[in-house]
């Protein structure tokens, strides 16, 4: 197993499309592509969401991401669903959560193991399927 040091250096430089959450597919609002999340060599990840850019410092403990904080833009759509799906993705990657590497991609669960998030590597190209 990974010690803490060593998942923080796996993860950074890592980009991934949000594939699905919660078992369901999802979309940005902008560009209709999945939404991002991108983990930086500075400690930081971040991303598109559905409506919003968003981004967080974290450090790993015990195996986990732990974010500090969301920040993100304050723009809202006219579909309060939207809306909904926008805060429940941050509320995903607001709390502590692991990549598991799958056939696919990764998965991204929570502290219990359950998975929230279904991720796909990205690798630049514009919303091309599969990714």
């Amino acid at each position: 197993m990974p010690t803490d040091k060593e998942m923080g250096m796996a993860l950074a430089g890592t980009e991934w499309r949000i594939a699905e959450m919660h078992g369901l597919a999802v979309s940005s609002e902008r560009d209709r592509c999945p939404p991002t999340l991108t983990f930086d060599k500075d400690g930081s990840f971040g991303g598109t969401g559905i409506v919003n850019d968003y981004g967080s410092r974290y450090s790993v403990v015990d195996g986990l991401v732990h974010p500090r904080g969301i920040a993100q833009n304050l723009a809202a759509a006219v579909d309060e669903g939207v809306n909904r799906r926008e805060r429940a993705l941050f509320a995903v990657v607001s709390r502590p959560f692991a990549l598991r590497p799958t056939a696919h991609g990764a998965d991204l669960v929570d502290a219990k193991g359950q998975t929230r998030l279904r991720l796909r590597r990205y690798r630049g190209d514009r919303c091309a399927q599969g990714q």
